[in-house]
This record gives C-alpha cells, sequence and structure tokens, in this order.
C-alpha cells in the first residue's frame, strides 16, 4: 500500500513539473530592446520596427541585393533619389502594398511623436524670409507657395522637434549623427538634398548607425510615398 501511494505521489510531482514546464516554454520572448525604448509606447515602437523592416525589404527587392547588404542598398537609394525628376517615380516603384499600409497606420498610432502635416509646418506664411534670385518676384513666389499648400496640406513630415528625432539625437553614441540630429532639431525644415549630403558624407557607416537608418526610412521614404499617394 505504502509503495502504490508512493508511486502515486511520484507521478503527480512528474505531472506538475511537466505542466510548469509547458508553461514556462509558452511565454512568450522577452523583446531586445532597441533604440527607441523609453522614447515612445510600446505599440509605437512595434509599428515603426515593421515600417523600417519593411523598408528595408522593399529595397533589396527593388535592387535585388542581399538583406545582409544594407549599406550598399540604401546608399544606392540615397544616390537616386537626389534625382528629383526621378524621386517622385523611383519611390511608387519601391514602395510594397505593406509598406503602403504601414504608413497609414502611422498617422495615427505615431501622430504627433513622430508626424506633422505640411500645413502645420509652412501654414504661417507671414513668417517666411525670402531671398530673391535674379527674375523672381515676390508674387511669383507666394503664389507657387499658396498653390503647394493647397495641395499638400494633409501630407506628412518627421516633425523634428518632437519626441522621435529628440530620441534619436540622444540615443546616438556616433558624434556626426548626433550633429546632423542637432540640425534639424534647431533648422526645423531642410531641403532633402542636404539631409542626403550630410547621411552620405557621415563617418560612421549607415548600416551600423539604427538611428540614421530609421531617420532614412520615415523622411526619405515613407514621407515622400504620402506626398506621391493620392
Amino acid at each position: 500500500m505504502a509503495n502504490c501511494l508512493q508511486h502515486k505521489t511520484f507521478i503527480v510531482q512528474q505531472l506538475y513539473i511537466i505542466v510548469l514546464l509547458g508553461l514556462f516554454n509558452c511565454q512568450k520572448p522577452v523583446p531586445k530592446p532597441t533604440i527607441l525604448d523609453n522614447c515612445l509606447s510600446i505599440e509605437q515602437v512595434n509599428l515603426l520596427t515593421k515600417m523600417i523592416r519593411s523598408f528595408e525589404d522593399d529595397l533589396s527587392k527593388y535592387y535585388h541585393f542581399s538583406k545582409n547588404e544594407p549599406e550598399k542598398t540604401i546608399k544606392k537609394y540615397l544616390n537616386e533619389i537626389k534625382t528629383p525628376m526621378k524621386n517622385d517615380s523611383l519611390i511608387l516603384e519601391i514602395a510594397s502594398p505593406k509598406s503602403k499600409e504601414l504608413l497609414q497606420k502611422s498617422f495615427t498610432i505615431l501622430s504627433d511623436d513622430v508626424w506633422t502635416t505640411y500645413q502645420e509646418e509652412y501654414g504661417n506664411m507671414q513668417d517666411n524670409i525670402y531671398i530673391l534670385e535674379e527674375g523672381d518676384t515676390l508674387e511669383a513666389i507666394i503664389k507657387d507657395e499658396q498653390e503647394a499648400l493647397k495641395r499638400y496640406k494633409n501630407k506628412h513630415l518627421v516633425r523634428t522637434n518632437g519626441k522621435l528625432v529628440d530620441c534619436f539625437y540622444s540615443k546616438t553614441s556616433d558624434e556626426s549623427s548626433k550633429e546632423l540630429f542637432r540640425l534639424l532639431m534647431d533648422s526645423g525644415a531642410i531641403s532633402p538634398d542636404i539631409i542626403i549630403n550630410g547621411i552620405l558624407s557621415l563617418k560612421t557607416k549607415i548600416s551600423n548607425s539604427k538611428e540614421i537608418e530609421a531617420y532614412i526610412a520615415l523622411d526619405l521614404f515613407y514621407s515622400p510615398l504620402d506626398f506621391n499617394l493620392k
């Protein structure tokens, strides 16, 4: 009788251990820390991670480069979008349906922490300072700005004074990258050509700076993609 009880006790203990192991194995793995931790919400970080990955996948597929060659792929993309006439059509060709879908989601989930609108950025034209070149007239410049505002007012730009860029600035350990983010924070809207040239002249590899890589995806891919989507 005693042996029987001992046997039953042993079986119960074994079952208990199996159940515990099963519960332990079912637990989700702890996510790896990212550059955006403590800057944005978990939902925002997850979406941004998906957006960056989709951007990289789109480039690799379009250029037929290996995913193990991010430096080569991103630099080729940056050099190509420096040509304004090619910029619009190129981005539309590269962007996958998945990237377009993630972009639309981001306007709600990321909102003011990452994005601002063209209206918000350029709507106060009375604050503008104009430098007229030969052949320019103030009236013509203002007319062009009004037409652009009407056309693009609801399109999205990266908010350079928002949480995201501030996070990139505080997180990066590379001094040249830090200078670039400081310039963006201080100057606001800067010509894409200047940003691209600044990125290409960085001492560090783009693929070694997750902050720069993320900024490229948002400001030089997703934002112009929004401007080109109807």
